[in-house]
């Protein structure tokens, strides 16, 4: 294992509640069952529609900032910066995601949305992985550069979630990491039916 993933790696318990924020981060190969509709395209999201910032959570000496952003035009991105520090203060590691949304049909607990993801951009930020990176081939790119992006296709391409707002909260479905789960996400039928009540919701911007 590169120096770049063990240094990414260092952070999977901290970031297991935010893989939900882009895309790449399920795992395990199961059937999965049917516990929900799909998204109504077309349906009003207009209430989603700004920047959501979740803050700096810290952990182990460690931090993670997330933010998610909705575009009229029904693009989004989101954001995944973690840190090798308690106030967010010393990036290590970003991945940017950006792709499209709709939401639709009012469920029980909240919203449902469907976010495709096009593009997943990784930046690193030490001299050290970098230097790994190259020497390795990670990607198979050996041209990494300190700061600047490498973008690559989304590895989970539909997101099936639920969503609810609270004043100036949004708050997410509590979606599983573990594909073939009753809640991964992974499809209209695997939708999560509940709010995460682990993940802190973002904040309106």
């Amino acid at each position: 294992m590169s120096p770049s993933v063990m240094a990414r790696c260092n952070f999977i318990r901290l970031v297991a509640f935010f893989c939900l924020l882009g895309a790449g981060c399920k795992t395990a190969d199961k059937a999965p069952s049917a516990n929900q509709v799909a998204v109504v395209p077309g349906a009003d999201g207009a209430v989603l529609v700004g920047k959501w910032l979740q803050g700096c959570i810290a952990a182990q000496s460690q931090s993670v900032l997330s933010s998610m952003t909705f575009n009229a035009n029904g693009t989004w991105t989101s954001s995944v910066k973690m840190f090798a520090d308690g106030s967010c203060a010393s990036p290590v590691y970003e991945m940017i995601t950006e792709g499209t949304y709709v939401t639709g049909q009012i469920l029980a607990a909240g919203t449902a949305m469907d976010r495709t993801s096009t593009k997943v951009s990784e930046v690193f930020f030490l001299d050290s992985q970098i230097t790994a990176n190259n020497q390795a081939g990670y990607r198979g790119y050996r041209n990494w550069t300190k700061g600047v992006p490498f973008t690559r296709p989304a590895e989970i391409p539909v997101q099936y979630d639920i969503f609810r707002i609270e004043g100036d909260l949004l708050r997410l479905g509590k979606v599983s990491q573990v594909a073939g789960s009753a809640n991964d996400g992974l499809t209209p039928q695997t939708r999560p039916t509940e709010i995460s009540t682990q993940m802190k919701p973002l904040t309106r911007q």
